[in-house]
């Protein structure tokens, strides 16, 4: 179970940056990209997956509370009023007034949860913005970014959108959902309080407050360096450079923050104070509407179907996968089996970049490979093609810890890139 469970879980990733990108995966890549540039400015593609180092020791924030918001709460709250939708008719669609910025023409307003200029965002599962919006919106078809699958540039690529696939064709395409929109460099465009790409860091928290998470990008081939400040419950999130000059601003719908702590021996995550159970999918395991009412509602809902070794005897099973790419999870679960027994029982939950919390031990994503040996002891090493790299299974109690590391782990100092609590093999 496990192979296909890695492989459509992780087909659903998406890393968070200040650009909030690597936008979807092909199906044999499971960590979801390929190359550098399906990743976002600050990340590189290590064994599949978008990768960021974070800093030594603790990461920085939440610290002080962010600035009062509008609609602010977690992710599923109630659509706005229609006029606050998606980008379409009522807001830049079809029309003139969204085409290419004249360089004499009044700025963009950068409007955290919501939009850049007139490209908004998708605010929920009913509440959406599809591509086919947002090339009407900016009377341009765009381009894919070169490498990537889900990442759209317009604007002679001043300004990126990222999205998601609802349809299942691994492309990008008119009907697929727009799950950030990214101001570059070039971009006239500014937030209601006067922060522009050129900001300063001291700029950035004099306006916003101390960011929920920030996290510092090492310099990596092609990548420069610089950090990250994210506003998870503003969805606002900013990159700079190494010079702490502002590059990049991101808009998302507005987060729960990805943080908390987990249990590998125990198979328990626990977030915004609720612990979730992972189980067998058959007798163990929580409903999908805890994690649900824990996290909120997920950037994407899918499925898939697998034939089970059930004692001997064969059995299609039903998988639900929800998807939370900007917070670094995926909920993986058995939803009913042979087409009429219900189950509903979660079983696995993989972590990854920007999920920030730690188990109690001090695991975390990031973590060096030494400290899991030194925790878990030696691992089985696992040569699975579904997961684009070296998989290694440590034991924890009765369960199973699936670890993806930089560089396939060959050094101590490799950090891991994903962990997979309640790992299945079979």
């Amino acid at each position: 179970m496990s192979a296909t469970l890695a492989r459509r879980a992780c087909s659903l990733v998406l890393a968070l940056a200040g650009a909030l990108a690597c936008g979807g995966c092909p199906e044999e890549n499971a960590g979801g990209c390929t190359l550098d540039n399906d990743c976002p400015l600050g990340f590189v593609c290590i064994s599949g997956v978008c990768w960021q180092n974070p800093q030594d020791g603790e990461p920085i924030g939440p610290g002080e509370e962010p600035p009062a918001q509008d609609d602010g709460g977690p992710a599923g709250d109630e659509p706005g009023p229609a006029d606050d939708g998606p980008a379409g008719d009522d807001e830049g669609g079809g029309g003139d007034e969204g085409q290419a910025q004249d360089d004499g023409a009044a700025a963009w307003i950068i409007e955290a949860g919501r939009s850049v200029g007139p490209v908004n965002v998708s605010r929920s599962l009913a509440n959406f913005t599809t591509l086919a919006q947002v090339q009407a919106a900016l009377g341009e078809t765009g381009s894919l970014v070169p490498g990537a699958t889900y990442t759209m540039s317009f604007l002679g690529d001043r300004l990126w959108v990222l999205g998601i696939d609802v349809n299942d064709t691994k492309t990008f395409d008119a009907a697929d959902h727009v799950i950030s929109a990214i101001a570059r460099e070039g971009l006239n465009a500014r937030t209601p309080n006067g922060l522009t790409l050129g900001s300063t860091f001291v700029d950035v928290r004099t306006s916003l407050g101390q960011p929920d998470n920030s996290e510092l990008v090492l310099p990596s081939g092609q990548v420069e360096g610089g950090r990250l400040d994210a506003y998870f419950r503003l969805g606002l999130y900013v990159n700079y450079d190494a010079q702490d000059v502002v590059k990049a601003i991101t808009v998302t719908r507005v987060y729960s923050l990805p943080t908390g702590s987990f249990d590998p021996a125990a198979g328990t995550l626990t977030y915004g104070g609720r612990t979730i159970y992972l189980g067998d999918g058959n007798s163990t395991g929580d409903a999908q509407a805890v994690h649900r009412g824990a996290v909120g509602e997920p950037d994407w809902p899918s499925s898939f179907e697998k034939e089970v070794d059930s004692g001997g005897s064969p059995v299609d099973v039903l998988f639900y996968v929800d998807s939370y790419r900007i917070q670094g999870l995926e909920f993986i679960g058995v939803d009913t089996v042979a087409g009429m027994f219900e189950k509903d029982k979660l079983v696995l939950v993989a972590l990854y970049p920007f999920y920030y919390g730690r188990a109690a031990n001090g695991l975390q994503v990031g973590s060096p490979k030494s400290s899991l040996d030194a925790l878990y002891g030696a691992p089985t090493v696992r040569q699975d093609p579904a997961w684009d790299g070296v998989l290694y299974l440590y034991t924890t109690g009765t369960r199973k810890l699936g670890v993806l590391y930089t560089n396939d782990g060959q050094s101590p100092a490799d950090t891991a890139v994903m962990l997979i609590l309640n790992y299945q093999e079979g």
